[in-house]
């Protein structure tokens, strides 16, 4: 073996973590992070991957709150003219370029193999494994032992009067959960996204490092059962934000599988649409009626997804859970929006990427 091959020690990891925490003491939480990271990259530590969800949450108030690009939406060609379906890479050929001129004309992406294989069962067991923690966390256990898999995620006091606790209790029945309260699941997450080049990608794109939402970023494992509505995430959130969603299945799903995927109109909107009309179920949903009407020129597409695919979109996409009769297979997902920190909504709760 090599000098450069040799394996890291424990005084690597020392030392990793030591100027982690030089860093975070002298106010630089971004290097603080990026070091801290490093260190559980060589060496795995529950305590450390839980303190990084709270770092990163207050690393987002050392950004640059007034960079960004000086207009919205990015104007670029239509680098998929044509294209019928929804555009689609392999995520070894996702670019910024692409990804603003997928949303901008056909409103999404559909990036194949945003996770590989190994990552796809990686992340399912994780997925069981943080979902039986938070359950267990629901029903009163205050173990540390599951602090790995869940622990709830506490936000600063410019955040404090947001409803968590609520939002867990949305999320429970639903087999869902937030991602920042599971602090190895959000490590797994970046790490993954971050080899992907995600990061990259994403910071091009907004013109500035990009930040994720706790409250829009969730672990699923769903039944294939209930309704299911036309919708714009942007009925949930502020305007004139900036933002992009990764949606990632890690089953099987659209078509003829037994997993519902997703439905929606391959086109960009300038604003959101009339809610709550057409027949809508609730006050924040599109109506069938309507959204049959905005089809009429584009069609409702839905695509056949492989584990580890994912759909990038803004918060002006319309879509829905595309379930048809006979579909009876749990669906696992990942779902993170990602904002521009100077556009960032101010319902969500940062987590820098």
């Amino acid at each position: 073996m090599t000098t450069t091959e040799m394996a890291p020690t424990d005084t690597d990891v020392s030392a990793l973590v030591a100027a982690a925490r030089a860093a975070e003491q002298r106010g630089d939480l971004v290097d603080a992070v990026r070091t801290f990271t490093a260190a559980v990259k060589v060496e795995r530590d529950p305590a450390i991957e839980k303190h990084l969800v709270g770092l990163r949450h207050r690393a987002f108030a050392t950004l640059d709150h007034a960079g960004g690009h000086p207009s919205w939406p990015p104007a670029v060609p239509d680098l998929f003219e044509g294209c019928q379906e929804p555009p689609e890479v392999h995520v070894s050929a996702l670019t910024a370029d692409k990804l603003a001129s997928a949303i901008r004309h056909h409103g999404c992406l559909l990036v194949r193999g945003m996770l590989d294989a190994d990552q796809v069962v990686r992340f399912r067991a994780t997925i069981d494994q943080a979902l039986e923690a938070f359950h267990a966390r629901m029903n009163g256990d205050s173990s540390a032992d599951l602090d790995a898999w869940c622990s709830f995620f506490q936000p600063s006091d410019d955040y404090s009067e947001f409803d968590v606790i609520g939002g867990r209790h949305f999320l429970l029945p639903q087999n869902s959960m937030y991602t920042g309260d599971s602090p190895r699941a959000l490590f797994d997450l970046l790490d993954f996204f971050e080899a992907a080049d995600v990061r990259n990608v994403l910071t091009e794109y907004f013109g500035e490092r990009p930040a994720l939402s706790l409250k829009k970023g969730t672990l699923r494992h769903v039944p294939a059962t209930g309704g299911t509505s036309w919708h714009q995430d942007g009925a949930f959130m502020s305007p004139q934000i900036r933002s992009c969603n990764i949606w990632v299945t890690l089953t099987s799903c659209g078509a003829d599988f037994k997993a519902p995927g997703l439905e929606f109109l391959p086109r960009q909107f300038d604003s959101l649409v009339e809610t709550g009309t057409h027949g809508a179920l609730f006050d924040w949903s599109v109506g069938d009626g309507l959204a049959d009407e905005l089809a009429k020129d584009t069609g409702v597409v839905r695509p056949v997804f492989s584990p580890g695919d994912a759909l990038m979109f803004d918060d002006l996409l319309l879509h829905r859970t595309a379930l048809s009769p006979g579909m009876d297979t749990s669906r696992y997902a990942l779902e993170h929006w990602f904002f521009s920190p100077s556009h960032y909504p101010a319902e969500q709760m940062p987590i820098l990427f």
